[in-house]
């Protein structure tokens, strides 16, 4: 981990916090954050995307094996001829 500081400033009737270029090279963070709030610190998060956790998820998910899924045979559709 690294330290670096920084400074707030006035940002019309908000503060801000300048965050030096290699911080943000460092973290890889742009566009959008999230901020987590806790007694005497910011913490400045990149946003987690809703389907990040999906790929692990269905990789760990076990195929169906379920006979009721495979229960079509030719039959189905000759109505419609």
């Amino acid at each position: 981990m690294n330290k670096l500081k920084s400074k707030l400033v006035k940002d019309g009737n908000s503060m801000a916090v300048r965050l030096p270029k290699a911080a943000l090279t460092m973290s890889g963070i742009s566009g959008q954050v999230d901020l987590i709030i806790k007694d005497g610190e910011i913490i400045i998060k990149k946003p987690k995307t809703v389907r990040s956790s999906w790929v692990k998820a269905v990789s760990l998910d076990k195929p169906v094996n379920d006979t009721l899924l495979n229960d079509w045979d030719g039959l189905v559709g000759e109505a419609l001829d």
